[in-house]
């Protein structure tokens, strides 16, 4: 979640052919196939690549992924896996307190495990929700030489109840303290945490800093971003909504650093309001001068542009900073809105989820990208946009690919549909999209994505399914074919669509 400035690079799919046609039908070949039978082989070995399970894993294992570099030294890089939920056992009592998992890229073992610090005194009702966002920065700290930064909005060293919150950094080797980020003493029940995302230095020390959003469980009171540094934990500064009252509800609940969009060489920030009311939209999204905090400008649901149908969309519920799409130098962003819907004007289909392409310089439109119904299955409809990664260089090469993860969710999980889809970044064709068939079980599939580099530029999409059973599944970005599932055998068949409208 929220890779900031990282921008990974991977060699290219062999995707079915696309053909050009009028935007809106764009692609509308049948649905390709992949048998799960390399997975289910993997899951019944007993030999390299044999599937680890963590231990003491809960059914959020996979709220949050980050890619984070090669942690271990064996050439693959790793990543971070946020359990919201996993238990932590102190004396002999057992909490439901969060944790986060540093997962192997080349054989998806644990290489380490990240627990919040227990309070002292601590009782049956104590909550933490640590590993609900994941990040990681560059440091000197570790041999590494990078850091985990684990947010837990929940987490109340008082033992009030209260949903104060922590951020904790930590040596991704072995999963120990580095220091911790407590929340300001006069925010109270406003789950500081609840985002965090790397900045690269912003303080002329050569380590990289912090980023940190609140969501006030309140609903109707506004949020603030903090900076903070990387080297110690020590506030750099404070950002709050440019606009006030009902604009402001909400404002940091998603932030992400953005390859310089000022031209002075310093990574520059987003903090999006998912929830803000201005006039009759829903959610917004500030860009902030990363050196200066100095307010740049807003961006709002270009509605009308899109074609959706309504403005109560979520805008701004995801937000990455992506280098330079647009041919001017400077970075550009992409911004979600997974409630977004309309009815495609070819298939006459509901389309429910919208990824944007937003300029970094000016903040104008440059692409959009609707979730596209499924041919095999017209009535399950993923909503894409819950969570994004990005390809600058594509596959092989060749065209920069926008990876959006989907899942018609709510906070009690009461849907099963999810999946990935992956466009095209500058002419909306879908190259392809990876499901679970109908009559299984797909409920939280999609939730948070990331994609992982390895050898030879061929890299794995991770895909998190927090919800049930709690599980991260691997795929070769290339072939589309599983490579393992972090948690369980998985039994389910996977497929692979091919180009299916925007």
């Amino acid at each position: 979640m929220n890779h900031g400035a990282r921008a990974p690079v991977l060699s290219r799919k062999t995707w079915l052919p696309l053909t050009a046609g009028p935007a809106d039908q764009r692609g509308m070949n049948p649905v390709k196939y992949i048998s799960g039978a390399a997975l289910l082989a993997l899951a019944a070995s007993s030999g390299p690549g044999q599937i680890v399970i963590p231990e003491n894993a809960s059914e959020n294992f996979g709220i949050a992924l980050h890619a984070m570099g090669d942690v271990d030294g064996d050439g693959w890089e790793d990543f971070l896996a946020g359990d919201s939920r996993a238990p932590l056992t102190v004396g002999a009592t057992t909490y439901d307190a969060g944790a986060a998992f540093v997962c192997s890229g080349r054989t998806q073992e644990v290489l380490a495990r990240i627990d919040p610090p227990p309070p002292a005194g601590v009782s049956m009702e104590w909550r933490s929700s640590f590993g609900n966002s994941v990040s990681s920065i560059a440091t000197t700290a570790t041999a590494s030489g990078r850091a985990a930064v684990v947010g837990a909005p929940y987490y109340d060293s008082a033992l009030a109840f209260l949903a104060n919150g922590l951020v904790l950094v930590a040596d991704p080797e072995d999963g120990s303290e580095l220091f911790r980020i407590d929340h300001p003493a006069d925010l109270l029940n406003q789950a500081f945490g609840w985002s965090v995302a790397g900045i690269s230095d912003l303080t002329g020390d050569g380590i990289g800093d912090i980023l940190v959003g609140n969501y006030p469980l309140s609903g109707s009171l506004p949020g603030k971003v903090w900076i903070h540094s990387g080297a110690n934990g020590a506030l750099i500064g404070t950002i709050e909504s440019p606009v006030a009252a009902a604009g402001a509800i909400a404002f940091g609940y998603s932030v992400s650093a953005i390859p310089d969009i000022t031209g002075d060489g310093i990574a520059d920030i987003a903090a999006g309001s998912h929830l803000a009311q201005s006039g009759e939209k829903r959610g917004l999204v500030h860009l902030f001068n990363g050196q200066t905090r100095q307010f740049l400008r807003t961006i709002t649901f270009p509605m009308t542009t899109t074609g959706a149908t309504a403005e109560a969309v979520d805008f701004g519920g995801r937000i990455l900073g992506i280098p330079d799409l647009t041919g001017d130098s400077l970075g550009d962003l992409l911004v979600t809105a997974p409630r977004a819907t309309r009815v495609n004007p070819s298939t006459l289909q509901v389309q429910t989820g919208l990824v944007m392409l937003f300029d970094g310089e000016s903040g104008s439109l440059e692409e959009w990208f609707w979730n596209p119904s499924l041919p095999a299955d017209p009535e399950r409809l993923d909503t894409a946009g819950g969570s994004i990664d990005y390809l600058p260089q594509g596959l092989d090469g060749g065209e920069p690919l926008i990876f959006a993860g989907g899942t018609n969710f709510n906070q009690q999980w009461e849907s099963d549909l999810g999946g990935s889809v992956a466009f095209t970044a500058t002419n909306r064709f879908v190259a392809g999209s990876v499901v679970k068939p109908s009559g299984v079980n797909r409920l939280g599939l999609g939730y948070d994505l990331a994609l992982v580099d390895r050898p030879g530029g061929n890299p794995a999409l991770a895909i998190g399914q927090p919800g049930t059973e709690g599980r991260v599944f691997l795929l070769n970005a290339k072939t589309g074919e599983p490579l393992a599932p972090v948690t369980g055998p998985l039994s389910d068949i996977w497929m692979m669509t091919g180009p299916s409208g925007r």
